[in-house]
């Protein structure tokens, strides 16, 4: 039962996810006056819906994504452009060519940009009030654009400083809640063997009792025990422990392997600052963009995982992967509820960092690819201001589509290898 919470957990904060997403595109665009329409969460058949200010909010029945729809993404072609192509092969013509040709217009097929700018004309409707994006000037393009993957950005960090300043992790103490030690069985087979196991039981150490100091250097917490423990591998060591007895001292023979001693520590509630959020951020934001920048990498490797043997790449993994480690981490009886919680909202925040990279690829139908052509078109009517030159408008982005289906079909591609490989070789937990 807790797995499948976890589960639906993860999917309603991925669905909340991408709907701040595509609520941070939208907040713009309104803003600047652009035709916006609607304004979804998921797809397929609409549940709800409510027309607000000129733009349709509602509640689709397949809540696996959602969208928002601005209308005039793609400038209407200027004279010099190449539009059509004759019997749907050859060079592509300017309407002036293909008029020219003396070839029957029937036999003129539109370019898949062609296509492309003719469905961002048609959609808007005669009597709009607003004007089409492709007409904003270039600064207010990119913060549209920019929109969506800041609020993952933002909810990655609240998310953060949720889980680590107000609900904290559990963290060990130099208290002891447990010493481990043989059954009577295996003392009484083995009572040489038993000591060597369990140095700390062998040395009196009791549950309760407080570390203080090893070998006479005092220690003001369990990582830095743990330090002393490793530089005397080897020896024989005093332990300091306080408790409501006194103070008292255990010889304790450290294993030279770097085997425990047989403690386990209390652990306590402790929250974090903001100090922390900052630098939990920095480091999931590096992590995420090493990954981006190997993604094809990892995803080939993964797919010769599952044919070849080897180990499976751990760096990437599906919705599928994700949800399994969300149940796996709800289910946990070695944690706190806390913990759980605060697991969960890290793992959420994780996932909204990488939207936030990953939409910024700098290509097409990502919004990166939409920020690429809007500095550009700053770069080039910069370039032609000081030339004494008329700008050029907006870029004609719409004869990138050959490489927007070509991203949209390795962008499935590489889905469907991560799912597969975490359903048959899935990446081991813990």
């Amino acid at each position: 039962m807790l797995y499948l919470l976890g589960v639906l957990a993860l999917i309603f904060g991925l669905i909340v996810s991408v709907a701040l997403h595509e609520f941070g595109h939208l907040i713009p665009a309104k803003r600047f006056g652009v035709l916006v329409p609607q304004y979804m969460v998921g797809f397929g058949p609409t549940l709800f819906s409510r027309r607000v200010g000129g733009t349709e909010y509602g509640i689709k029945a397949i809540l696996l994504g959602g969208y928002v729809r601005i209308l005039g993404m793609y400038p209407k072609p200027r004279d010099n452009t190449p539009r059509f192509r004759i019997d749907g092969h050859g060079r592509a013509l300017t309407l002036a060519q293909a008029q020219t040709s003396g070839v029957d217009s029937q036999r003129w097929h539109p370019t898949l940009a062609e296509i492309a700018r003719q469905s961002a004309t048609d959609e808007i409707p005669p009597d709009a009030t607003g004007q089409p994006y492709y007409l904003l000037n270039p600064v207010r393009k990119i913060v549209i654009m920019l929109g969506g993957p800041v609020m993952n950005l933002l909810l990655s960090v609240v998310l953060l400083l949720v889980s680590i300043c107000f609900i904290g992790y559990s963290a060990p103490t130099l208290t002891l809640a447990e010493v481990q030690g043989c059954t009577a069985t295996d003392y009484g087979s083995d009572p040489d063997g038993c000591e060597l196991r369990y140095p700390a039981r062998a040395a009196g150490l009791q549950p309760g009792q407080t570390i203080s100091e090893v070998a006479g250097v005092p220690v003001d917490d369990w990582e830095a025990f743990r330090e002393q423990l490793a530089r005397h591998r080897g020896d024989t060591v005093s332990i300091t422990t306080v408790s409501v007895s006194g103070n008292s001292q255990h010889q304790v023979a450290i294993p030279a392997d770097g085997s425990a001693i047989g403690v386990v520590a209390r652990t306590q509630q402790q929250r974090g600052t903001f100090a922390d959020v900052v630098a939990d951020v920095r480091y999931i934001f590096i992590g995420t963009l090493q990954v981006v920048v190997r993604l094809p990498i990892a995803v080939w490797d993964t797919a010769a995982s599952m044919f070849t043997g080897s180990q499976r790449n751990a760096d990437v993994i599906s919705v599928v992967g994700v949800g399994r480690m969300a149940g796996e981490i709800s289910d946990s009886g070695q944690i706190s509820a806390a913990d759980r919680v605060s697991s969960l909202l890290s793992l959420l925040a994780s996932l909204n960092m990488a939207l936030f990279v990953f939409n910024l690829i700098p290509l097409p139908p990502l919004d990166g690819g939409h920020i690429v052509g809007s500095l550009w078109q700053i770069i080039r009517d910069g370039s032609r201001r000081l030339r004494g030159l008329n700008k050029l408008g907006a870029p004609d982005t719409a004869r990138a589509m050959a490489l927007t289906y070509s991203v949209v079909a390795l962008l499935i591609i590489m889905t469907v290898i991560l799912v597969i490989a975490d359903i048959v070789k899935p990446v081991p937990l813990g």
